[in-house]
C-alpha cells in the first residue's frame, strides 16, 4: 500500500476547504498532529509561494478564492461557524448599534486559532478561545454577559437598550449547569456576575451564579 506524503495530506486539505482559512497553530494541533510543524510551516511556505494559498498574517492563510472579501473570510472563519466564536469588545456593541463608530480592529474570541494574533492588515484582533462556544445557547449567555461587562462604556439609553437586548440573550438560553463554562470562557470581574444575577432574578430564571462563581474562584486561588 503506497504511504500518503505529508505534502499529499496538505493538498487535500487545501482542495477541500477552498473558499477557507488555514491557521498554522490550530491545523498543526487538530488536523496534521503527526507533522513536524517545521515541516509543516515549510510544506505551507511552499503552497504560498506557488499561489495555491495566500498569506494574510503570519500563520495565517487564505485558500482560493471565495466571493467574500479577505476581511469578510477571516471574520467568517473564526466567527461566523457554529461553535468557533463570537464578536466581543466595541465590536460587540457596534454589532447591536450601541455605538454610532465602527471600531478600526474587529475583536473575535475563537477556538479556531492558538494564541492571540492581531491581523493587522485586515484590521482583525483574533483572542484565543480555550473552551469553544459549543452552541447557540452558549454563546447567546457569553454574548449577555460581555454586553453587561460593557455597559458602563456607553451612554445612559444605550446601557438601557443594552440590558434589554441582554435579557433577550437570556432568555430560553441560560443554564446553570453550564456556568462554569461561561466563567471559565471569560474571567470576567465579580461585578459582572453581580449583575447577571440580578437580571436573571429579574427575569424569574432560577440560578445560583454567585455560588458557582465563588466556588470557581476558589478553586482558581488554589491552583494558582
Amino acid at each position: 500500500m503506497i504511504r500518503t506524503t505529508d505534502t499529499q495530506l496538505i493538498r487535500t486539505y487545501i482542495d477541500n476547504n477552498i473558499g477557507g482559512v488555514l491557521d498554522i497553530s490550530y491545523v498543526s494541533k487538530n488536523v496534521f498532529s503527526d507533522i513536524p510543524i517545521d515541516n509543516l510551516r515549510k510544506y505551507i511556505s511552499r503552497f504560498a509561494k506557488d499561489a495555491v494559498i495566500k498569506k494574510v498574517s503570519k500563520g495565517i492563510y487564505l485558500i482560493g478564492e471565495s466571493s467574500l472579501n479577505d476581511r469578510e473570510r477571516i471574520i467568517s472563519h473564526y466567527c461566523n461557524k457554529l461553535g468557533s466564536g463570537m464578536i466581543i469588545g466595541n465590536s460587540l456593541l457596534y454589532k447591536y448599534g450601541y455605538i454610532d463608530e465602527e471600531p478600526e480592529v474587529i475583536e473575535i474570541a475563537t477556538s479556531l486559532t492558538r494564541g492571540n494574533k492581531l491581523i493587522e492588515s485586515l484590521g482583525v484582533q483574533l483572542i484565543e478561545s480555550h473552551n469553544g462556544f459549543y452552541n447557540e445557547d452558549t454563546k447567546n449567555v457569553l454574548e449577555a454577559i460581555e454586553l453587561l461587562r460593557l455597559a458602563p462604556k456607553i451612554s445612559e439609553e444605550g446601557r438601557i437598550s443594552s440590558g434589554f437586548k441582554a435579557m433577550e440573550l437570556l432568555q430560553n438560553s441560560y443554564d446553570d449547569k453550564y456556568f462554569n463554562i461561561y466563567v471559565k470562557e471569560f474571567p470576567y470581574s465579580r461585578q459582572v456576575y453581580i449583575l447577571l444575577a440580578s437580571y436573571l432574578k429579574k427575569m424569574n430564571i432560577s440560578n445560583k451564579v454567585m455560588e458557582h462563581y465563588e466556588n470557581y474562584r476558589r478553586i482558581r486561588f488554589r491552583e494558582d
